[in-house]
């Protein structure tokens, strides 16, 4: 499945004022999500998702906090969450279905 950029790209209103947050997740995040198949969730998980797979590409602690933007390394380890085997297997074989045929 491929999803085009422009799905996320108008991030203003047609008289050009900024999307407040509850709007953009709810005309632009959900809608996206669904079409990947993806149970819904917030803006926010993305930063728990973030923080995971660099822990699992054993990215430095200075660098995940300096991405994440805190000061605290328990704050950064905090949005680390283990990943079993087979969460891995699924993630790759969802990620290898998202991409067929995306070239």
């Amino acid at each position: 499945m491929r999803v085009s950029a422009s799905v996320l790209s108008r991030s203003a209103t047609r008289n050009g004022t900024p999307w407040d947050t509850d709007t953009l997740r709810k005309r632009k995040l959900y809608p996206l999500l669904e079409k990947l198949g993806i149970r819904r969730c917030g803006f926010h998980a993305f930063r728990h998702g973030n923080a995971t797979m660099m822990d699992q590409e054993q990215v430095p602690i200075a660098t995940r906090q300096n991405r994440l933007g805190q000061s605290d390394a328990r704050t950064t380890m905090g949005y680390t969450h283990a990943v079993s085997e087979d969460v891995r297997r699924f993630a790759a074989s969802l990620g290898q279905q998202l991409t067929v045929g995306a070239a």
